[in-house]
């Protein structure tokens, strides 16, 4: 919610970082289930991307890896109105060898679980221009 209203990017202002760490913590902050706050963010991937149009995203998703990237390699929150992809992936340590192997995993152990958000961003401001960022 604080990248729609434009509160996450207003940060930028402040002595608060915008980065993907400090959104990581925000994550972790809320989900202290997930363990101590350096599991939490060392398991954590984030990326965010933003678009002119939805026709656009829609292409660029439909492409081979089109959301392929290492963790934190494209942090675009954009501005007003812009259209906004964030995709959040969790490495989780399933410990049920049966449970492991019926649901697929890393080779590591790791079942990975991701989410993802479109949204337009609320009209906190003047509107940024943006292509598709971080393609």
């Amino acid at each position: 919610r604080e990248i729609r209203t434009g509160q996450f990017q207003a940060a930028a202002d402040t002595p608060r970082a915008t980065s993907v760490d400090d959104f990581k913590r925000k994550v972790c902050d809320q989900l202290t289930w997930l363990g101590p706050e350096t599991t939490c963010k060392a398991r954590l991937a984030v990326n965010s991307r933003t678009y002119a149009s939805f026709p656009i995203m829609r292409d660029e998703l439909a492409r081979p890896g089109g959301l392929n990237g290492a963790d934190g390699a494209c942090w675009s929150l954009g501005g007003a109105r812009t259209i906004v992809l964030v995709n959040v992936s969790y490495r989780w340590r399933v410990i049920t060898p049966m449970l492991r192997e019926m649901m697929g995993h890393t080779p590591d152990g790791h079942q990975i679980m991701t989410a993802m958000a479109v949204f337009r961003n609320e009209p906190f401001g003047a509107p940024t221009p943006a292509g598709a960022l971080c393609s």
